[in-house]
């Protein structure tokens, strides 16, 4: 693993890594799967209702990603291999991250004397 970490460490920039130790920090990283071969990660951002799913290949030194950057490395890679690397220092196989979750709700209102309907998360 510290092999993979060094190899994304160098195909970040500055900002990029930083912004990953800040995800990493935050806990916005859960593990899914680990074998051998890949590494399975959700990494929750902020802004977007889904995570996005990076998947590292500790073997090869590769990475993927799904997001949409062109970038050689993205913060989610960056945040993936932090969180699973202090995982596995601390005993475990992969980041827990944060359990939060979230609760659809409905609300009522009237509208020019009809019933609306609302979902909110």
């Amino acid at each position: 693993m510290d092999d993979l970490l060094a190899a994304v460490r160098r195909a970040c920039s500055a900002n990029t890594w930083s912004s990953g130790v800040e995800l990493a920090r935050r806990l916005e990283v859960t593990g899914v799967s680990a074998d051998d071969a890949e590494i399975v990660c959700r990494v929750k951002i902020r802004d977007r209702l889904l995570p996005y799913t990076v998947t590292l290949y500790p073997e090869d030194e590769e990475w993927d990603c799904d997001c949409q950057t062109r970038a050689p490395c993205c913060e989610h890679v960056a945040a993936a291999a932090i969180a699973v690397k202090k995982a596995r220092s601390s005993g475990d196989d992969l980041p827990q991250g944060r359990q939060t979750h979230a609760r659809l709700l409905y609300r009522f209102s009237r509208l020019r004397g009809e019933l609306c309907l609302k979902r909110v998360l």
